[in-house]
Protein backbone atom coordinates (compact mmCIF):
# COMPACT_ATOMS: atom_id res chain seq x y z
CA UNK A 1 0.00 0.00 0.00
CA UNK A 2 2.68 2.64 0.64
CA UNK A 3 3.59 2.52 -3.02
CA UNK A 4 0.17 3.17 -3.81
CA UNK A 5 -0.19 6.39 -2.18
CA UNK A 6 2.31 8.61 -3.70
CA UNK A 7 0.16 7.65 -7.05
CA UNK A 8 -3.08 8.80 -5.12
CA UNK A 9 -1.64 12.11 -3.92
CA UNK A 10 -0.10 13.14 -7.61
CA UNK A 11 -3.73 11.96 -9.19
CA UNK A 12 -5.45 13.91 -6.37
CA UNK A 13 -3.56 17.01 -6.53
CA UNK A 14 -3.85 16.66 -10.46
CA UNK A 15 -7.98 16.59 -10.45
CA UNK A 16 -7.81 19.16 -7.52
CA UNK A 17 -5.97 21.75 -9.24
CA UNK A 18 -9.01 22.01 -12.33
CA UNK A 19 -11.93 23.79 -11.09
CA UNK A 20 -14.40 21.98 -8.58
CA UNK A 21 -17.65 21.50 -9.91
CA UNK A 22 -20.52 24.06 -8.37
CA UNK A 23 -22.37 21.57 -5.74
CA UNK A 24 -18.77 20.71 -3.96
CA UNK A 25 -16.55 23.15 -1.72
CA UNK A 26 -13.19 22.66 -2.56
CA UNK A 27 -12.05 20.66 1.28
CA UNK A 28 -15.12 18.02 0.03
CA UNK A 29 -14.26 17.72 -3.11
CA UNK A 30 -11.01 16.95 -1.83
CA UNK A 31 -11.82 14.38 0.15
CA UNK A 32 -13.97 12.82 -2.24
CA UNK A 33 -11.26 12.88 -5.28
CA UNK A 34 -8.97 11.07 -2.66
CA UNK A 35 -11.80 8.56 -1.81
CA UNK A 36 -12.48 8.18 -5.38
CA UNK A 37 -8.61 7.53 -6.00
CA UNK A 38 -7.75 5.07 -3.17
CA UNK A 39 -10.75 3.08 -4.24
CA UNK A 40 -9.34 3.14 -7.88
CA UNK A 41 -6.35 2.34 -6.54
CA UNK A 42 -6.99 -0.53 -4.67
CA UNK A 43 -9.09 -1.88 -7.34
CA UNK A 44 -6.13 -1.86 -9.66
CA UNK A 45 -4.18 -3.64 -6.97
CA UNK A 46 -6.75 -6.58 -6.76
CA UNK A 47 -6.68 -6.45 -10.83
CA UNK A 48 -2.73 -6.01 -11.52
CA UNK A 49 -1.21 -8.95 -13.37
CA UNK A 50 2.65 -8.96 -13.22
CA UNK A 51 2.85 -10.93 -16.38
CA UNK A 52 1.12 -8.26 -18.35
CA UNK A 53 4.73 -6.08 -18.54
CA UNK A 54 2.90 -3.52 -17.48
CA UNK A 55 4.74 -1.77 -14.63
CA UNK A 56 2.92 -1.21 -11.56
CA UNK A 57 2.75 2.05 -11.27
CA UNK A 58 1.82 3.33 -14.92
CA UNK A 59 -1.00 0.18 -14.39
CA UNK A 60 -2.11 1.89 -10.88
CA UNK A 61 -1.37 5.99 -12.09
CA UNK A 62 -3.69 5.32 -15.27
CA UNK A 63 -6.49 3.31 -13.25
CA UNK A 64 -6.23 6.39 -10.82
CA UNK A 65 -6.37 8.95 -13.09
CA UNK A 66 -9.52 7.68 -15.69
CA UNK A 67 -11.79 6.92 -12.31
CA UNK A 68 -11.05 10.54 -11.12
CA UNK A 69 -11.74 12.14 -14.44
CA UNK A 70 -14.36 10.04 -15.20
CA UNK A 71 -15.99 11.22 -11.53
CA UNK A 72 -14.96 14.85 -12.02
CA UNK A 73 -16.77 14.89 -15.41
CA UNK A 74 -19.73 13.43 -13.96
CA UNK A 75 -19.97 16.04 -10.91
CA UNK A 76 -19.30 18.71 -13.26
CA UNK A 77 -22.10 17.85 -15.86
CA UNK A 78 -24.31 17.14 -12.43
CA UNK A 79 -23.45 20.69 -11.04
CA UNK A 80 -23.96 22.81 -14.56
CA UNK A 81 -27.62 20.95 -14.92
CA UNK A 82 -28.56 20.99 -11.56
CA UNK A 83 -27.13 23.34 -9.28
CA UNK A 84 -28.67 27.51 -9.65
CA UNK A 85 -25.64 29.02 -8.33
CA UNK A 86 -24.01 31.27 -11.06
CA UNK A 87 -20.64 30.48 -10.20
CA UNK A 88 -18.86 28.82 -7.36
CA UNK A 89 -17.88 31.07 -4.17
CA UNK A 90 -16.61 28.52 -1.74
CA UNK A 91 -17.00 29.99 1.45
CA UNK A 92 -18.44 28.26 3.82
CA UNK A 93 -21.02 31.55 5.49
CA UNK A 94 -22.25 33.08 1.58
CA UNK A 95 -25.34 32.90 0.50
CA UNK A 96 -26.42 30.87 -2.70
CA UNK A 97 -28.09 34.07 -4.27
CA UNK A 98 -27.09 37.43 -3.80
CA UNK A 99 -29.89 38.84 -2.77
CA UNK A 100 -31.06 35.62 -0.81
CA UNK A 101 -33.76 35.13 -3.19
CA UNK A 102 -33.59 32.28 -6.16
CA UNK A 103 -34.00 33.21 -9.20
CA UNK A 104 -37.51 34.18 -10.64
CA UNK A 105 -38.88 31.60 -12.72
CA UNK A 106 -41.71 32.26 -15.30
CA UNK A 107 -44.86 31.35 -13.83
CA UNK A 108 -46.98 29.04 -16.36
CA UNK A 109 -50.43 31.63 -16.07
CA UNK A 110 -47.84 34.61 -16.98
CA UNK A 111 -47.64 33.26 -20.42
CA UNK A 112 -49.76 34.55 -23.36
CA UNK A 113 -51.15 32.35 -26.22
CA UNK A 114 -49.42 34.36 -28.70
CA UNK A 115 -46.16 32.70 -27.05
CA UNK A 116 -47.45 29.55 -27.87
CA UNK A 117 -48.55 31.10 -31.48
CA UNK A 118 -44.68 31.96 -31.82
CA UNK A 119 -43.42 28.93 -30.69
CA UNK A 120 -45.79 26.65 -32.96
CA UNK A 121 -44.42 28.49 -35.93
CA UNK A 122 -41.37 28.31 -35.13
CA UNK A 123 -41.05 24.13 -34.38
CA UNK A 124 -43.13 24.36 -38.33
CA UNK A 125 -40.57 25.58 -39.66
CA UNK A 126 -38.08 22.96 -38.11
CA UNK A 127 -36.96 19.93 -40.82
CA UNK A 128 -39.58 17.33 -40.62
CA UNK A 129 -37.32 14.79 -38.21
CA UNK A 130 -36.71 17.10 -35.67
CA UNK A 131 -39.93 18.88 -35.45
CA UNK A 132 -41.49 15.35 -35.07
CA UNK A 133 -38.86 14.75 -32.06
CA UNK A 134 -39.72 17.97 -30.17
CA UNK A 135 -43.44 17.37 -31.14
CA UNK A 136 -42.99 14.20 -29.49
CA UNK A 137 -40.53 14.90 -26.40
CA UNK A 138 -42.38 18.05 -25.60
CA UNK A 139 -46.29 17.97 -26.41
CA UNK A 140 -46.74 14.30 -25.92
CA UNK A 141 -44.32 13.91 -22.95
CA UNK A 142 -42.65 11.15 -24.45
CA UNK A 143 -38.92 10.07 -23.00
CA UNK A 144 -35.65 10.39 -25.09
CA UNK A 145 -35.75 6.27 -24.35
CA UNK A 146 -38.87 5.56 -26.26
CA UNK A 147 -39.08 7.88 -28.96
CA UNK A 148 -35.32 6.29 -29.43
CA UNK A 149 -36.37 2.90 -28.92
CA UNK A 150 -39.39 3.65 -31.59
CA UNK A 151 -37.46 5.32 -34.30
CA UNK A 152 -34.60 2.83 -34.28
CA UNK A 153 -32.28 5.07 -32.85
CA UNK A 154 -29.80 5.58 -29.80
CA UNK A 155 -30.72 7.90 -26.64
CA UNK A 156 -27.26 9.98 -26.84
CA UNK A 157 -27.98 10.24 -30.67
CA UNK A 158 -32.02 11.52 -30.41
CA UNK A 159 -30.36 13.56 -27.39
CA UNK A 160 -28.16 14.94 -29.78
CA UNK A 161 -30.93 15.51 -33.05
CA UNK A 162 -33.22 17.16 -30.24
CA UNK A 163 -30.40 19.88 -29.16
CA UNK A 164 -29.80 20.83 -32.35
CA UNK A 165 -33.17 21.69 -32.83
CA UNK A 166 -33.48 23.31 -29.99
CA UNK A 167 -30.57 25.32 -31.00
CA UNK A 168 -32.06 26.14 -34.15
CA UNK A 169 -35.44 27.45 -32.24
CA UNK A 170 -33.21 29.55 -30.11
Amino acid sequence: MHRLLPIVNGCVAHICSQPTPRNWSPADWAEEIRQVALAAAWQALCDYDPTSGIPFEAFVYHRVMSAAHTYRRREYKFSSRCCPFPEPNHSSDAEPFANGDPPEVADPASIRPSDYADVRRRVAQLPPDRRFIIEQLFWHGRTEADLAATLHLSQPTLHRRKHSALHVLN
